[in-house]
This record gives structure tokens, sequence and C-alpha cells, in this order.
């Protein structure tokens, strides 16, 4: 599916879900979704009980605590959060940058069907000074 806005609609989720109903669906960024969008999504998964290859969600800020204090549904929250994978952020991992930045640097090599370039020193020592922002929105 191509990156696009959530839809809003129970009829948009029931659309978008039988579509993908093959694929894995990756949802973006749930934490900032309005209510509407929480609300129709809530109410297609309590009729599809079981999507056939998955859904993926993704947050930049903990889903768990805004369930907690009512800004995400909870029972939204408790259907996306079956096997909960968290991921340190990059401020946290500064030590493992060199292997991040080659790996991306393989990745759009490959795409743009080019020499991968090599990644200088001083490249890595201003990575590693940068103050990393938790949201890329």
């Amino acid at each position: 599916v191509e990156p696009t806005e959530a839809p809003r609609t129970i009829k948009e989720w029931r659309s978008l879900l039988h579509e993908c109903s093959q694929k894995v669906l990756v949802l973006e960024n749930v934490e900032k979704w309005t209510e509407v969008t929480q609300n129709s999504l809530s109410h297609v998964l309590r009729e599809v009980h079981r999507f056939e290859k998955g859904l993926i969600s993704t947050a930049s800020n903990d889903i768990s605590s805004l369930a907690a204090d009512g800004s995400f549904r909870n029972d939204l929250y408790y259907r996306l959060s079956v096997r909960p994978i968290s991921l340190p952020r990059l401020s946290e991992c500064v030590s493992d940058l060199a292997g991040i930045a080659e790996f991306w640097m393989d990745v759009h090599s490959l795409v743009a069907g080019r020499a991968k370039p090599r990644i200088s020193q001083q490249a890595l020592a201003k990575l590693a000074t940068i103050t990393w922002q938790s949201d890329w929105t």
C-alpha cells in the first residue's frame, strides 16, 4: 500500500483491509491519529477478528501511556499491541551509527544503481554529535 493518510471512515477502513487482506499492512504514527480515525479502525477490527497476513503499527511515542491517560483508545491499543517490539532511539545507540550508516548507504547505492560511497571518520564523528529527534514530522 502506498503511504497515504490513514482512512477516516469505517467504509474506507473496510475497503483498505479488504484490498490488503493478503499483505502485511503497516499503520504508521498511530499515536497521531484523530479520534475519528481511531474509532473507525477499532470498529472494523472488532468485525474482522483476524487479518490474514497481519498488521504492523508504528509510533514514535509510548502508546501505552497515551492509552492510560485516555488520549488513545485503550481497546485499539490492545488490538495493535499483541506483540510489541520496542526499538531504541538513535540517541541511545550512538556506538551503532557506523553500522547503521553503512546499511543505509548499501540500500541507497543499490536503489540508485551506483557504487557505494565511503563514509569518512569525520562524517561519523559528526553523526555522533547530532541531537537525534524522537519525532521526524
